[in-house]
């Protein structure tokens, strides 16, 4: 149970500390005290999202944190499993710590160590129940009914259920190797013909590692060639149409001169040696642009080559070794496939035995399921009768479907009727809020009764309900809470009076901050309380004494259900 709970800098709340009892909790408060800041609260630490707006407004960070403690075998063993599967340090008592900063940065902790969202999520789906008023949206969802009736059933343990998963999982596996086959015999045909276009198409084209790495590098030297030639191209045009010319020029100049000054002689001697060097290079480079045989042709073969070699990466692989393996998974699936009649033949009688099974054990689970239907709705009528809802009648509607789903065949729809002489009808037929309140109710104290959940919360389940309906409603909780620790927000007089423990939510005013504060009541208090709802803020003698009546009353049930089995 939540033995305890702290929050700071939650919306209105600065600090707060409560401690809860183990039975009937109850929260009262005026409208807009906080009471439903104390439940986002709780909230957080059951795994809900954080909104941004619960910051208190000033502070750069709030902090939630509960005590749970492990009150039966089946919380001890879930919470060991849980720190085995997250490799947490087992401990008899849970801490759950959750920090939101304005920076928008959050963390949560369990049992001081770092968890996360959905961690957290799955630990308290074993440890709370948590019922408000957007519950009634969840319950007219027809797909919830289903799991209702399972969980109550506690199918899982049905051994026929158990077959059926099996033999299940058998068909999807049957259907997965058929499917691999191509399916049907005209999806089979259908696949062998896209196989050997695939592998026609593989095949014609002729691909190797040792041709891939031979192209590549003709395409190389391809583009490099190009750039070479188109240079020393230029470099040979300069060399004969400008340099040997003048050097000619101006060797014969120099030749002239030195028969006048001998001193001439050696620069036309460096000159001529020059001249020899760079008609020796010309001649080179027009030796090797004239070898150079140049072939667009070869050049554009190449390029189309290499292209359809990136188009056939792209459909089978990125790259010359995926492209050949998978041109090997190609023609071996397409040898299987034309060779697979066997096989099909095989896996078709297979599929054939396993969908009689089906049919054989999903009959079996409907037939469990309906007679646990008729145990529930009869709890749940049992329930309604003692919530003044006494020509409340209620009815599992079965239905099947033609295929086979992972938990059987059956769709399963509630259908309610809450009057007299009324016919029963989809539960989002039903008008009245508080109606359907006390339908909730009615199904948490059944499931109350067949689960292991040590807590169970109530968001003003008294919604829509007043006088004789409301001590009904209470007598409920006290019911439940002879097994469960219950917390409750409540504006029903009946129900705070049935309360074992008593918290009033205060909003007041202090340093030109509006404040959010919890008190747990003594006696006399819870008195004054009761009065304020039975007369509102100018309690008297008889208010008080009214509700002083009215929490003896309320003590005395709780004694004389004492011995009854929840």
């Amino acid at each position: 149970m939540l033995e305890s709970l702290s929050v700071k800098n939650v919306a209105l709340i600065e600090s707060i500390e409560i401690e809860f009892g183990s039975s009937l909790n109850v929260l009262t408060g005026e409208t807009g005290a906080g009471k439903s800041i104390l439940l986002d609260s709780i909230g957080l630490l059951l795994g809900d999202r954080i909104d941004k707006n619960l910051l208190r407004s000033g502070a750069d960070d709030c902090k939630v944190s509960g005590k749970f403690s492990l009150d039966n075998q089946f919380c001890k063993s879930f919470f060991m499993a849980f720190c085995e599967k997250y490799d947490l340090e087992y401990d008899d008592e849970i801490i759950v710590s959750r920090i939101y900063t304005k920076d928008g940065k959050s963390s949560i902790k369990i049992n001081g160590q770092v968890a996360t969202l959905s961690m957290l999520r799955e630990l308290s789906s074993a440890l709370v129940n948590s019922y408000g008023q957007n519950e009634n949206q969840t319950i007219f969802d027809v797909n919830s009914h289903l799991q209702i009736l399972d969980n109550f059933s506690n199918i899982s343990n049905f051994a026929d259920f158990a077959e059926y998963c099996k033999q299940f999982a058998n068909l999807k596996e049957i259907e997965k190797k058929l499917n691999e086959f191509g399916g049907s015999n005209e999806e089979r045909l259908m696949e062998i013909d896209i196989l050997q276009y695939q592998i026609d198409e593989i095949e014609n084209f002729n691909p190797s590692v040792e041709d891939f790495a031979e192209l590549e590098n003709k395409r190389q030297i391809l583009l490099n060639i190009g750039k070479i030639v188109s240079n020393t191209s230029i470099a040979q045009n300069l060399f004969e149409s400008d340099v040997l010319p003048n050097l000619y020029k101006i060797n014969t100049s120099l030749l002239q001169a030195s028969n006048y000054d001998n001193k001439i002689a050696d620069l036309q001697s460096r000159v001529q040696s020059t001249r020899f060097e760079i008609e020796d290079i010309a001649e080179t480079l027009k030796e090797y642009n004239g070898n150079y045989d140049f072939s667009e042709k070869e050049q554009d073969e190449i390029e189309n080559r290499f292209s359809k070699y990136q188009s056939l990466f792209r459909k089978f692989g990125g790259n010359i070794e995926s492209l050949l393996a998978e041109f090997i998974e190609l023609k071996n699936k397409l040898y299987e496939l034309k060779n697979a009649d066997e096989k099909i033949e095989k896996l078709n009688n297979e599929k054939i035995i396993v969908l009689k099974e089906l049919s054989i054990l999903s009959k079996s689970i409907s037939d469990y399921r309906k007679i646990n239907a008729e145990k529930l709705g009869a709890l749940i009528e049992n329930n309604l009768k003692n919530l003044n809802m006494k020509n409340a009648k209620l009815y599992f509607n079965f239905e099947k479907t033609d295929k086979y789903l992972s938990n059987g065949q059956d769709v399963v729809e509630i259908l309610f009727s809450s009057n007299l002489g009324e016919i029963v009808k989809p539960l989002n037929k039903i008008a009245s809020g508080g109606e359907i309140s006390r339908f909730m109710l009615a199904l948490k104290s059944v499931i109350a009764k067949t689960d292991n959940m040590p807590t169970m919360i109530f968001d003003e389940i008294d919604t829509g309900i007043s006088g004789a309906t409301s001590e009904a409603v209470a007598k409920q909780m006290a019911i439940i809470s002879k097994n469960h620790q219950v917390i409750c927000v409540t504006h029903s007089q009946q129900i705070a009076s049935m309360a074992d423990t008593n918290f009033l939510i205060e909003k007041f005013e202090q340093n030109d901050r509006t404040i959010t504060n919890v008190k747990r009541l003594n006696y006399e208090e819870k008195v004054k309380e009761v009065a304020r709802f039975m007369s509102g803020e100018h309690t008297n003698e008889i208010s008080l004494q009214n509700a002083r009546q009215l929490i003896a009353e309320q003590e005395d049930y709780k004694k004389s259900i004492e011995n009854i089995d929840n």
